[in-house]
């Protein structure tokens, strides 16, 4: 899951390098247009706070790159990030 994804890029490169799926998702509306044209080929760009991940267990990867410390509750954004991973053990 990339969270906060801004143009795509990092989901890009995870799904042309051969990542079966991927979540991804930002909230700023000038970045979604860049992301859809960016991952036309893979998927639909997708608005979501990360405040408002809904997944639990579900994810191999979550993470946020560039984006997470500008946040106002970054506690609060990082451990929606975790909640959306597999638990290890």
């Amino acid at each position: 899951m990339d969270a906060n994804y801004g143009i795509g890029k990092n989901t890009y490169w995870l799904m042309s390098y051969g990542a079966k799926s991927a979540v991804s998702f930002d909230m700023d509306d000038r970045t979604l247009k860049t992301a859809e044209d960016n991952l036309k080929k893979y998927k639909e760009a997708s608005k979501l706070s990360i405040y408002g991940i809904p997944y639990k267990n579900e994810f191999d990867v979550s993470f946020s790159i560039g984006a997470v410390h500008h946040l106002k509750f970054l506690e609060k954004a990082i451990d929606k990030l975790a909640q959306a991973n597999k638990a290890r053990r």
